[in-house]
């Protein structure tokens, strides 16, 4: 007789569950998740599923310390369960996704994050509801949940994130919201579909019983200068001049940099912060040997990404190598 999965569902975010078109139920506090537990019977066909409390806040106040918490629950239970899903609001879960898929390392079991597109604190709003049920066809959490458990369950590994039918990296989302249902495998960030089994567009981790590496430190302090022709440099100043320990400069090409850029970049650098140079249109890299230049990864995963640099390191050296090294597929080759 096969021997039935384990599933440990873990609440982060305020989690939405679509009753119908206007009555929903969230979890916002422990006491919530057993009567959310009673509307989900479908999993249990699937897989047993014991539930596991972190965060009931909105999405907007996850951060350093729900990712860090939800990271050290997976590694503490890693051996107990063949599979993890996290339930996450939409706003934020492309940072969860991308914060975990660098603190937990060398996974051989999926962690797989999905969510709902209603907004836990829009209970009471009948309209709301009624149009974002519209929107979204009918796609609830309870729909994304029964996708996500079967990703979860499946032979796959690595962090990744359910939503609809589509199955995506953890270090590849952006904004969930402009997923359709008519984009496919063009979509470099759909990595595969579930529909009566799983359909996998590209090379993907799978199981196996390698033992996971647990990293969660994070440094928070990092800033993002959007630059622009014509901006007042002095805001750069005053960026540098705060409590930060990471500045990312997002900017279409460093061929627009003015000379009064470069003399308050040349002062991070003194200070010893790491400065990142983001863009996605193939700039030329000016002054290279001071900054650290991305143009491969998506912002959201560059954001984090230098957030945990800094946690596992103040060397600018090795910075800049963690910076270019790929570790959960997020550098577009």
């Amino acid at each position: 007789m096969t021997k039935r999965k384990k599933i440990l569902l873990i609440f982060c975010g305020g989690t939405t569950l679509f009753g119908n078109k206007v009555s929903v139920q969230s979890v916002r506090k422990k006491a919530d998740v057993s009567g959310w537990m009673k509307n989900i019977d479908e999993l249990k066909m699937m897989a047993d599923i014991e539930p596991f409390f972190v965060f009931g806040g909105e999405a907007a106040e996850v951060g350093e310390k729900q990712w860090q918490k939800i990271a050290q629950t997976v590694i503490k239970n890693y051996k107990k369960y063949d599979g993890f899903v996290i339930t996450h609001g939409l706003e934020t879960l492309p940072y969860t996704a991308a914060a975990l898929s660098f603190m937990l390392q060398k996974l051989g079991k999926p962690v797989i994050l999905t969510g709902s597109p209603i907004p836990s604190g829009q209970e009471s709003s009948a309209e709301v509801l009624e149009s974002i049920f519209k929107n979204f066809q009918g796609l609830g959490i309870k729909a994304n949940l029964i996708n996500a458990c079967q990703v979860a369950i499946s032979d796959l590994a690595g962090v990744l994130v359910v939503f609809g039918s589509r199955i995506l990296s953890g270090t590849a989302v952006e904004g969930l919201s402009s997923y359709t249902r008519k984009e496919e495998k063009e979509n470099k960030e759909i990595m595969g579909k579930i529909d009566l089994g799983l359909t996998i567009y590209k090379e993907v981790k799978k199981r196996s019983s390698q033992k996971p590496l647990l990293k969660p430190e994070i440094d928070p302090k990092v800033s993002v200068f959007d630059f622009h022709p014509g901006i007042e440099s002095g805001l750069l100043k005053e960026n540098i001049k705060k409590e930060v320990h990471g500045l990312i400069i997002k900017t279409h090409s460093t061929n627009f940099f003015p000379d009064s850029i470069f003399k308050y970049l040349k002062k991070a650098k003194q200070k010893k912060m790491p400065v990142v140079i983001y863009s996605t249109s193939g700039f030329k890299p000016v002054k290279k040997s001071a900054f650290i230049f991305v143009d491969n990864m998506n912002l959201i995963t560059t954001v984090v990404k230098l957030m945990w640099a800094l946690g596992q390191t103040t060397s600018m050296g090795q910075i800049k190598k963690i910076m270019a090294k790929n570790y959960n597929g997020e550098i577009n080759k």
